[in-house]
């Protein structure tokens, strides 16, 4: 009977080692992201961009990085202050699964400004980035 719990016990710490390292592999390195930094801004609306980059980070696939929303007068502007903003976050990115895509969500440290990574099979456009910020708005 001590035996059989034990090897329960062993069992699901394994499991959930294993799935937690399978996870932390899913989602770009933030210092992978931070070296390339943010590239590209869009505007949302008036003085509101988000701004974004598009890369493998050091992975097997594609993925386009974004944060949102920015206020600035320029896209130029936008940008440094995104990067601002990614300058400023360490944590690593939180994988889940919207619309069939995986999205890895980063902690930016602010309340209202949202960072995410999302993969795609394919190189991701910026209209796809900015759909998926009016959705999580």
């Amino acid at each position: 009977m001590m035996f059989s719990k034990l090897t329960t016990a062993v069992s699901a710490l394994l499991l959930a080692g294993s799935v937690y390292a399978g996870q932390v592999q899913l989602c770009p390195d933030i210092n992978d992201i931070k070296m390339e930094g943010m590239s590209m801004a869009e505007p949302i609306m008036n003085n509101l961009f988000f701004s974004y980059n598009l890369s493998n980070y050091n992975t097997s696939t594609n993925w386009g990085f974004v944060i949102a929303p920015i206020e600035a007068d320029s896209e130029e502007m936008a940008i440094d202050r995104a990067n601002e903003v990614l300058d400023g976050m360490s944590s690593p990115g939180i994988p889940e699964e919207a619309d069939d895509e995986l999205v890895c969500v980063y902690n930016t440290g602010r309340q209202d400004i949202l960072a995410a990574a999302i993969n795609a099979d394919h190189m991701i456009s910026p209209s796809k980035l900015k759909q998926y910020i009016q959705k999580r708005r």
